[in-house]
């Protein structure tokens, strides 16, 4: 039997994130309200197959990630029910990488 699919609203980053580190679940909740519950990560559908970390969202990625890496209590992440969109696992970062060279020279993340 097939398992439910959920196609993510907000929180694309927290759940690449979430996968990254390892998490089998995270907390979602249905169109952002409701009780929140524990969906697997591996059942993820995001509307993008890339998380852009340039421009004016840039840093959004690199908190979600630190935040997930140190336990952190993010926010529940906001999906409905569906079949559309990439596998959280198939997404890719794509980086900065102005940024990520004036990170490493200055020591700042």
């Amino acid at each position: 039997m097939d398992e439910q699919t959920y196609e993510i609203r907000e929180g694309v980053r927290r759940s690449k994130a979430a996968w990254l580190c390892g998490h089998e679940t995270i907390p979602a909740s249905i169109g952002g309200i409701g009780e929140v519950f524990e969906v697997p990560v591996r059942s993820l559908l995001a509307p993008k197959p890339i998380i852009e970390d340039i421009g004016p969202r840039g840093g959004d990625w690199g908190r979600a990630y630190r935040g997930t890496q140190r336990g952190d209590i993010l926010p529940p992440i906001v999906v409905m029910p569906g079949s559309l969109g990439t596998p959280i696992a198939d997404v890719e970062i794509q980086y900065d990488e102005l940024e990520l060279l004036r990170q490493r020279l200055t020591g700042n993340p």
